[in-house]
């Protein structure tokens, strides 16, 4: 009798031990900054199989044993852990989370949004990527950058126009280029037949005329371009954007931050390659030497190693004329004319950039200038920009 009574209390003593670790809890889980239930939360056991969601009211009940780790989740909140001590009803507070976007991109009416919402292309390139492109014209700064654009140069002359295209021609007769957007403010980058804005003579039917106004626009004064490629960016400027947009954003003064930033840059361009000339006839046929006013047009005459100038300069030449070695009038040996390298030369490119930036929580602001001086590998020609540029937001 006494072993079945102590049986019975070790029995006994088991339940009310193990009732004792596992207890159900009520609980409620609100909102930190003004106690606002939170309905949806998720409130886990973690390392058991026991989970429950909070109601409209943001109230639960869960059944863990003392010493379990609670963890409460909610989508648009940071999670919290709690440590159950076997204490009554729980009050978890959570803190809404606020995560940036990987990429955004502003639209037409200035609205950022996800970039995996857009439903058309868009792809975007930043300021240092136009910076290590070296290009003292913004537009030829995309040229390899961005999938499906065009990037036609006119001509070699500093200055010279930039011809863009999308995804290819819509038109026969009319203008192909995207439409240029910065800052919101849409710009004209019409083609000039003569380079004089003033003329209003525009040559639709050519790629790249002399000069348009991508040229004004400053490489330093950009923070990124985005390309819309997709028919679908008519819908956010109208008609203008049937061949896509270009959306320039510039520079501005962030809050709390004053920067002064200068740049200094020194560039050389010069002839890649020159063609090969036949230098070993001079011109003539036969072996007989082409006088200067002969039309004969064929370089056939006498060896260049043969020859010899006179000295004596006449209206074609200050060397004077061409004879044979066998002739007493030779002087100085001949060598040929390289015209195309002593025409070309090596040009210097000097960029000077100064910028001012800042602003508090109030406002903020950036002024930037920057003087351009492009000379040209062809004698007397060169271009020159200033550009002084100044934004400020409220």
């Amino acid at each position: 009798m006494r072993k079945f009574m102590t049986l019975l209390a070790v029995a006994l003593l088991s339940v009310i031990v193990g009732s004792a670790q596992t207890q159900t809890i009520s609980g409620k889980v609100i909102d930190s900054k003004d106690g606002s239930p939170i309905a949806g939360a998720t409130i886990k056991v973690i390392g058991e199989n026991t989970s429950v969601v909070s109601a409209a009211d943001g109230s639960f009940r869960i059944t863990p044993k003392s010493g379990n780790t609670l963890k409460i989740s909610e989508i648009s909140r940071i999670s919290q852990t709690v440590k159950y001590n076997g204490s009554g009803e729980l009050v978890v507070q959570l803190v809404l989370e606020t995560k940036a976007l990987s990429e955004v991109v502003v639209t037409a009416l200035g609205v950022k949004r996800n970039k995996n919402d857009l439903g058309y292309a868009a792809q975007t390139i930043n300021a240092d990527e136009i910076s290590k492109a070296s290009q003292t014209d913004a537009l030829k700064a995309l040229s390899g950058k961005i999938a499906g654009v065009q990037v036609i140069s006119s001509t070699g002359t500093p200055g010279g126009s930039t011809y863009i295209q999308l995804r290819g021609a819509n038109s026969i007769t009319g203008d192909n280029q995207p439409l240029f957007v910065i800052d919101g403010v849409p710009i004209d980058n019409g083609q000039n037949y003569s380079g004089d804005p003033s003329d209003g003579t525009n040559n639709l039917l050519t790629g790249a005329p002399n000069a348009n106004r991508g040229a004004d626009i400053n490489p330093n004064d950009i923070e990124n371009i985005t390309v819309l490629k997709g028919p679908a960016a008519a819908a956010l400027y109208g008609i203008g954007a049937a061949n896509g947009a270009i959306i320039i954003t510039t520079k501005t003064g962030k809050a709390g931050k004053t920067q002064v930033e200068f740049s200094s840059t020194v560039s050389f361009d010069k002839v890649n390659r020159y063609p090969g000339l036949q230098n070993q006839w001079v011109k003539g046929s036969g072996g007989a030497i082409g006088s200067f006013p002969s039309s004969n047009r064929y370089s056939w005459g006498a060896m260049a190693d043969t020859l010899l100038w006179t000295d004596v300069p006449n209206e074609f030449d200050i060397h004077g004329s061409l004879v044979g070695k066998s002739d007493g009038k030779g002087k100085t040996k001949f060598v040929p004319y390289d015209n195309m390298k002593s025409f070309f030369r090596t040009a210097p490119s000097f960029t000077n950039s100064i910028s001012f930036s800042g602003g508090n929580d109030i406002a903020t602001y950036r002024m930037g200038y920057t003087n351009l001086y492009q000379n040209s590998i062809v004698p007397t020609q060169f271009f020159q920009r200033n550009s002084l540029s100044f934004a400020g937001s409220l």
